[in-house]
């Protein structure tokens, strides 16, 4: 499958179980939340329910019920918060039949058991937490084709797409959340192989991709795109985690390969955690 256009059809949603409160306790360790892999996780039951999360309780609250053209349930997929108190879900995996939890994304494409989904929703939150669901009706010529394990962000109002489940395609596709149109920017520079699961995080000027995982193997290769110029520049990692190494690709060695992982910028500095290496968890 390329980058280009396609037509996804999608399951009908299914419906909704009869929602409950759960309550994380503010002493229990801190868990890194972690996508789903296509090559190693199970294809358990995916979730179409939305949640609010009440930062100074440390509540998630199931909000019952939503209204509107809510999506088929799904997982691998990507959201973005917006400043309108919405969130934006662009692609994943759905399922159009019961299948075995331990078959594997692609074993699971091949028998037609899930499908990859295409379509954009938006759903909204007003008070007094009222979920309510939105198709959105996407313009433009370059909308990408159905798509899951890939990363989103937003940066001022548009939604920066890269990745995606095939590893084939290593373009960054733009979502005009005010206009709903979708866009494939032309970019310059050394720009990243394609890979699924990386890490696709925001900085001051940059979006920031790490790790992944491509028909090459497991990736441990740093990029910065650059938003004023759209252009892509691969990061040569040094610190002491480094020192030592005679040459560079030795010293590449020493930053495990992961995929599957979480990122976040903090001042100057991009955290990792977590994710799965090559052959264990990283």
């Amino acid at each position: 499958m390329g980058c280009g256009s396609s037509t996804q059809n999608e399951p009908p949603p299914r419906a909704n179980e009869r929602g409950r409160k759960t309550v994380a306790s503010t002493r229990a360790s801190p868990q890194a939340s972690r996508h789903a892999s296509p090559q190693t996780q199970s294809l358990a039951p995916p979730m179409n329910r939305a949640k609010k999360y009440e930062k100074a309780e440390i509540e998630f609250e199931l909000l019952q019920p939503p209204s509107g053209h809510a999506p088929s349930a799904r997982k691998m997929h990507s959201g973005v918060a917006v400043q309108d108190h919405s969130l934006v879900v662009f692609g994943g995996v759905s399922r159009t039949e019961a299948y075995d939890a331990t078959d594997s994304l692609e074993a699971s494409l091949n028998l037609n058991k899930v499908s990859i989904c295409q379509q954009t929703f938006r759903v909204s939150v007003q008070p007094p937490n009222v979920a309510k669901w939105h198709k959105v009706q996407v313009g433009g010529s370059d909308v990408p084709k159905a798509r899951a394990t890939h990363r989103a962000v937003n940066i001022q109002g548009s939604m920066y797409v890269f990745g995606s489940h095939n590893k084939s395609c290593s373009d960054v596709f733009v979502y005009n959340i005010v206009f709903g149109t979708w866009r494939r920017l032309k970019v310059s520079g050394k720009k990243p192989r394609p890979v699924s699961g990386c890490s696709l995080t925001k900085a001051p000027g940059v979006l920031v991709v790490f790790g992944g995982e491509g028909d090459h193997g497991v990736s441990n290769e740093l990029y910065l795109f650059h938003l004023d110029s759209n252009h892509w520049t691969r990061v040569s990692p040094k610190g002491p985690l480094l020192d030592g190494a005679r040459t560079q690709s030795e010293a590449m060695k020493k930053l495990l390969p992961r995929r599957d992982h979480s990122a976040f910028v903090t001042g100057d500095k991009l955290l990792v955690y977590g994710g799965v290496g090559l052959g264990s968890g990283a």
